[in-house]
């Protein structure tokens, strides 16, 4: 049972909704583990990432991309990048 595209009308598509998926992962893992998440949060997005392609492979009707591991990891990645401003507007958020 083949899924269906997302409904994006834009070149690689599905790799903006992979990188926009892992980075609201990563950010949401931020918030919840701010002093787990450097190193081992993005070590284990990025790891999850690459098993999620993998077991795709052996479905049948899936299949595991590398360049859909590059978004999501690019993704992950972005998220450590926003990770000062993260704990800048929760530190806000507190004193307000």
């Amino acid at each position: 049972m083949p899924l269906d595209q997302p409904p994006l009308d834009i070149d690689h598509g599905d790799k903006l909704l992979h990188f926009l998926s892992y980075l609201t992962l990563g950010l949401l893992l931020e918030r919840a583990a701010p002093r787990w998440f450097w190193p081992v949060g993005v070590f284990a997005l990025i790891a999850y990432s690459g098993v999620i392609e993998l077991a795709q492979e052996q479905t049948g009707y899936r299949t595991g991309s590398w360049g859909d591991m590059l978004a999501n990891s690019s993704g992950v990645v972005a998220s450590l990048l926003l990770r000062p401003l993260v704990i800048r507007l929760s530190l806000n958020t507190r004193t307000a």
